[in-house]
């Protein structure tokens, strides 16, 4: 790795959609991180507001704005992430969260400190403003089997790639709108072994989360839930509880959708892998009604 990717700062990808009320606040907190925050590139998929004028009106060359037809999270990520400089980290923030003080300092810390030349990735750790008005402090921590011990956090703002690595991966999944996340720690873990891969981890939150009550439709949770059984079976039988995890999300979606049968194969399935955690038991026999299964996931 050239000493240039070592220290040559940060690359930042914003996708956004519709949330102008937002947009300033985020961007503005990575201006605010100085001379690290080299590029901010807010790729716009597709909505119909003003944070074209808002992003004109900060004035800093930094800020580069693309617009691109709706595509989703995933792809934007990807558009954003070909237009930042090779020898800058990849790093990614949702456009209604925001950079504290210190986020790419730290950061940079750890990359410069690190005396690994295969140093791919570093994390920090997030204050979450939690739907139901808490406050929670999240930091990397083991990742488990389906990680192979990574020490790690994947949220948005929590982690920096190199852009190399990233290539190598091939990006987000296309069309992954839930747990895309997830599926790039996966595919991460699985490659870092073979490719020699090192991680490295600030354990302090250096970015502020606004979780949602509700992000994700039914329809996008279950289709995710599925595709994440389907590409990761090998790694998920590493660990029975997310295996169960992931089939309880498929279930719930199902359920909210007014699949009954469905929903009741996806919670028997997880109470099956994991018999210890008692909400699969509880899932599966409730859906034994579907008039109670409806209620109890009835959507808003």
């Amino acid at each position: 790795m050239s000493s240039g990717a070592r220290g040559g700062g940060f690359g930042i990808v914003i996708p956004t959609m519709n949330r102008a009320g937002t947009i300033e606040r985020s961007v503005r907190s990575v201006l605010d991180q100085g001379p690290l925050a080299r590029e901010i590139h807010v790729v716009d998929d597709g909505g119909t507001d003003d944070t074209r004028a808002i992003l004109e009106s900060l004035d800093d060359d930094r800020v580069h704005y693309v617009r691109q037809e709706h595509g989703g999270v995933s792809a934007a990520r990807n558009v954003g992430a070909r237009a930042v400089s090779r020898q800058l980290w990849l790093t990614f923030l949702d456009s209604d969260d925001e950079a504290l003080p210190g986020w790419l300092e730290g950061l940079h810390a750890e990359v410069m400190a690190s005396r690994h030349d295969r140093l791919v990735a570093v994390f920090c750790g997030a204050r979450v403003l939690t739907a139901t008005g808490g406050v929670e402090h999240r930091l990397p921590h083991d990742l488990g089997p389906t990680h192979r011990g990574m020490i790690g956090l994947f949220l948005a703002g929590t982690y920096a790639l190199r852009g190399d690595v990233l290539d190598r991966l091939g990006g987000f999944r296309a069309g992954l709108e839930f747990s895309e996340n997830t599926d790039l720690a996966l595919r991460l873990a699985e490659a870092a072994g073979p490719m020699g891969w090192r991680t490295a981890a600030v354990p302090v939150p250096l970015v502020q989360i606004h979780e949602r009550a509700v992000r994700h439709p039914p329809e996008v949770r279950l289709a995710a839930a599925q595709m994440m059984l389907e590409e990761h079976a090998d790694r998920f039988a590493r660990d029975p509880a997310m295996a169960a995890a992931y089939r309880a999300i498929a279930g719930v979606a199902a359920a909210r959708l007014g699949r009954a049968s469905e929903a009741r194969r996806w919670f028997w399935e997880a109470a099956k892998i994991n018999p210890r955690d008692p909400r699969h038991v509880a899932r599966g026999l409730l859906a034994l009604s579907p008039r109670a299964l409806r209620w109890r996931y009835r959507q808003s």
